[in-house]
């Protein structure tokens, strides 16, 4: 029986990436008329989140409900790839993206795990980093609209860890290597065998 191929996960906001890229697809998405006429809403769901009255996967499932609800799922599409060629490039870190092509180079599967979203993910993964699978939360579509609700559970905390172990077993593959920079990432660093937070060794 031969040896499981090698994983290296990586988490994408705040590791990948210097700071959060869904508010920043919001915006793109919406257009800052669109987006400063539901900044009231946010603000309250921003609230309601710091009190504690709800939680971090109820309100992104309130904020995906608030900008995307009835929109073209091929519109969205195509402001996801223009985002991911344009603006997110923008916000790598660079230290972190040479990490990522080193175990490319090495040979090992290369994964992104994000709670952010698959749409602008992937296109992003196709053009930058040859190809790493993809695992984030989805939109919910029905015909060639969006519903406004994830597909799904949202890719964050114990959610990593189930997408990641599933996808290990369709590919008969370890996570030898993990990254992270938040508690959301936790469930999935002590899957591997060498874990890293914000790019220093993690002891669980």
């Amino acid at each position: 029986m031969s040896a499981p191929v090698e994983m290296a996960a990586f988490d994408f906001d705040g590791t990948l990436t210097w700071c959060d890229s869904f508010p920043l697809f919001l915006l793109y998405a919406a257009g800052l008329t669109g987006f400063l006429r539901r900044v009231p809403q946010l603000l309250r769901l921003w609230f309601s989140y710091r009190r504690k009255r709800r939680s971090y996967d109820d309100v992104k499932q309130a904020v995906i409900q608030l900008f995307f609800t009835g929109d073209s799922v091929n519109r969205l599409q195509n402001k996801a790839t223009a985002f991911a060629r344009t603006v997110l490039p923008r916000l790598l870190r660079p230290a972190v993206m040479d990490c990522l092509r080193a175990h490319q180079r090495a040979g090992r599967l290369c994964v992104i795990v994000s709670a952010s979203l698959e749409i602008y993910l992937q296109p992003w993964a196709d053009q930058y980093a040859a190809s790493a699978a993809v695992l984030g939360s989805r939109l919910e579509a029905m015909g060639d609209r969006l519903t406004g609700r994830l597909d799904g559970l949202n890719c964050a905390g114990p959610e990593k860890f189930r997408r990641l172990e599933a996808f290990g077993r369709a590919h008969q593959a370890r996570v030898s290597y993990a990254y992270g920079n938040s508690s959301h990432d936790v469930a999935m660093l002590k899957m591997a065998d060498h874990a890293f937070y914000k790019m220093k060794p993690y002891a669980a």
